[in-house]
């Protein structure tokens, strides 16, 4: 990274600060791990760097799931998404969508507003009715 950084090499900068994340993901220092993504991704934002952001999108989305921020992957994971689309590359689309649903099976959705528990009962009566066979 080192060489990378005395020759102006932007683009090596932040695929060697993606890899660093890589590593300090596999020895369970996610927040380690989240911090060399972010600098690899704001390197590659400004550099104009459409690959290497979705890549960089990607592992944060990793990183942000398992240090348990579940809707932060998951817009991490659809902003890569998105780019991955934009360039063509069906196949990391595919890694996105599996990522996203595997993270919706530990993401229980809450609506913005939900109603409150005991709140003002409906003013609209149901016409459905109950079938005598239910014994009511």
């Amino acid at each position: 990274m080192e060489i990378a950084r005395e020759i102006g090499d932007r683009q090596g900068e932040a695929a060697c600060l993606g890899n660093l994340g890589i590593a300090y993901y596999a020895l369970g220092q996610h927040q380690r791990a989240l911090d060399f993504q972010q600098q690899s991704l704001e390197i590659d934002r400004e550099i104009g760097d459409r690959h290497g952001e979705a890549i960089s999108l990607f592992n944060k989305g990793n990183d942000l799931a398992r240090v348990g921020q579940k809707w932060e992957a998951q817009a991490a994971y659809k902003a890569a998404r998105s780019l991955y689309k934009d360039l063509g590359l069906q196949k990391e689309v595919e890694q996105c969508d599996t990522a996203i649903r595997e993270l919706g099976q530990k993401v229980v959705v809450i609506p913005k507003q939900a109603p409150a528990i005991g709140g003002e009962p409906s003013k609209k009566r149901s016409r459905r009715r109950r079938p005598k066979w239910f014994g009511f």
